[in-house]
């Protein structure tokens, strides 16, 4: 398995992971991912991994603002699901961000993603009500410095 930065070919496929993770309503749009892949010149500070293993398996978007990364996305295919991928993501991740804080928003009620943040050392900072159209956002930050 090796985590690299995604080509043209990968969209379909980080799409349909973001599908199965997040449903239609919330899910990022394949043009955005397309941008991403293909315009990287037009998205400075964003930063888009994939995880392959025969094929893509899980991605990872964050972006810098402001001296601070937001993880933006990150999601594994469900057929890969509970095996560790997550917490290689995240890894990574943590690993590309080593001297910047890093924060995100997850849904209160995805509670593999909050025990996986919270075994990565984020702390909860606030409750953003309603961020979610059916549910609250929990904002989770990490000072890895």
């Amino acid at each position: 398995m090796n985590i690299r930065t995604p080509s043209l070919s990968d969209v379909d496929k980080l799409f349909q992971i973001e599908i199965e993770n997040y449903g239609e309503q919330e899910a990022t749009e394949k043009e955005t991912f397309q941008a991403l892949v293909e315009f990287p010149e037009d998205y400075i500070g964003y930063e888009l991994k994939v995880l392959v293993d025969t094929e893509v398996i899980g991605f990872y978007c964050t972006v810098e603002e402001d001296g601070n990364i937001e993880l933006v996305d990150i999601a594994v295919s469900k057929d890969f699901q509970g095996r560790g991928h997550g917490s290689t993501l995240l890894e990574e991740c943590l690993k590309n961000h080593a001297q910047m804080p890093l924060s995100l928003t997850v849904r209160e009620d995805n509670y593999s993603a909050i025990a996986l943040y919270k075994k990565f050392g984020f702390k909860q900072t606030e409750i953003e009500k309603d961020y979610y159209d059916d549910c609250n956002g929990l904002r989770f930050e990490k000072t890895n410095l």
